[in-house]
């Protein structure tokens, strides 16, 4: 018993010895019991989990999953990792089932398996899905094994939970855009599919690159894009469910705003409408947010991602955003895209920008859910343990350094002008919105008379 008291005292000692005894029930209750309580008390910084770029390359989690570290050290330096079939096929088969059923209810009807159905023209290619908390594969989503082991060793163990969705309106935890192909266009070959060229990324809406650039046929024209179809104009941060857009962000953290956990619901190779993400731009604004909090405590998340929207919009115009381009050379940024297959599974670091991207494929509809995972407080009340170890990776050159450059005042003077007529514009559409429904109120009670 000495012995152990000895080792309880040291957290990579205590591990070791407990993961040696595995096989004895009375030290497999020990590790339970204690491992969560010595983790919190030296705050996460055990050799495992935060020895910054020179990680070790595995380990063992407590829920005896190998695990590797090298997920870990990607999280923090690059703002993202991607982890292979995470989710197992039974449950992206009955997913993707209550997301094509809901989308055929929804007004008009989409039916993912009829491209007459699907939006064309100028309309919006991202039609959204949020199945309720009542279907059945939510518990096998929420506990997949190698999901939860990427989680514990990013987050730490028993730090973080996942919610489905309420069964009645409320808070969503998880939504489902489901992006459509652009255009209808001839099949790509496997050479267009499988050729990446590094590119600049481009400012303008999607028919002016068909004007200039002629018919997207290929992947290979894939661009970040909103949900108005204007190229590169819908880089974000995400908020966190249930999370204002006008709440203060500080380095405190949210329970509402850990790690981003994009499932594959459809297979997405490179072009198909995955989701895009500036590598490493998570530090440039976790250095912003810190500065924030020092001088005036916190940031609402309005204005931070205002911020970094204007600051890619400044480095786009200027042509220092390279498309798939993973080392992008010094005052240049770099967008790779979310690929994979069904089940495999992208953790996003909170503070990295990302975007929505067009869909280059001729009949291919790119399904995923999207959600984030709750952060819970440790021991000693402490909620947030991602941002403080985010800290350690400054200056780690994770490929986002340009990120750190403020815009010019004319810079801010164009983009408030650019905010100013996006708001007339919502106006305008929410004001036609409203005499639709007026008209269509106005029919309904017309043909109820004449009935």
């Amino acid at each position: 018993m000495v012995a152990e008291r000895t080792t309880l005292r040291d957290p990579a000692r205590f591990i070791s010895y407990s993961l040696s005894k595995l096989g004895d029930l009375r030290h497999l209750l020990l590790a339970r019991s204690h491992c969560h309580s010595i983790l919190a008390r030296t705050n996460f910084r055990d050799p495992f989990l935060n020895k910054g770029p020179q990680a070790t390359r595995s380990r063992v989690s407590m829920a005896g999953l190998l695990t590797d570290d090298a997920l870990t050290e990607d999280f923090y330096r690059l703002g993202y990792c991607k982890i292979k079939g995470a989710i197992p096929p039974s449950v992206i088969a009955e997913f993707s089932t209550a997301i094509a059923n809901d989308l055929a209810s929804q007004d008009p009807p989409i039916d993912i398996h009829s491209p007459t159905t699907w939006p064309q023209n100028n309309k919006t290619r991202v039609a959204e899905s949020a199945p309720t908390g009542l279907h059945p594969f939510w518990p096998r989503l929420l506990t997949a094994p190698k999901l939860a082991a990427a989680l514990d060793s990013i987050v730490g163990l028993d730090r973080w939970e996942l919610n489905p969705n309420p069964v009645e309106p409320g808070v969503r935890h998880w939504y489902c855009p489901v992006t459509f192909p652009e255009q209808s266009c001839a099949q790509p070959s496997a050479s267009a599919i499988s050729e990446a060229s590094s590119r600049p990324a481009l400012f303008h809406n999607c028919s002016t690159d068909v004007a200039l650039h002629g018919p997207i046929t290929h992947p290979s024209r894939w661009q970040p894009v909103n949900r108005r179809r204007f190229l590169n104009s819908g880089w974000h941060i995400d908020v966190g469910p249930g999370f204002p857009n006008a709440g203060v962000r500080t380095m405190a953290g949210d329970e509402r705003q850990g790690p981003v956990i994009l499932v594959l619901m459809s297979d997405c190779p490179r072009g198909y409408g995955g989701t895009a993400f500036v590598q490493g731009s998570h530090l440039p604004v976790l250095s912003y947010l810190r500065d924030a909090d020092v001088a005036s405590g916190g940031v609402s998340h309005e204005d931070l991602n205002a911020e970094f929207a204007l600051r890619m919009r400044c480095l786009t115009e200027t042509g220092r955003v390279r498309i798939e381009c993973e080392n992008p050379g010094e005052g240049m940024v770099g967008v790779v895209q979310a690929c994979g297959e069904a089940g495999d599974v992208v953790l996003l670091h909170p503070l990295v920008v990302h975007s929505g991207t067009t869909n280059c494929s001729s009949d291919v509809v790119r399904v995923m859910a999207n959600g984030m995972a709750r952060m819970k407080g440790g021991e000693g009340g402490e909620v947030d343990v991602v941002l403080e170890r985010s800290l350690t990776y400054l200056g780690s050159g994770g490929g986002g350094e340009a990120l750190f450059e403020e815009c010019t005042g004319e810079d801010k003077k164009e983009a408030a002008l650019l905010k100013a007529k996006k708001e007339k514009e919502k106006e305008k559409e929410k004001r036609e919105r409203v005499k639709r429904e007026r008209a269509v109120k106005k029919r309904e009670k017309e043909l109820r008379q004449l009935s």
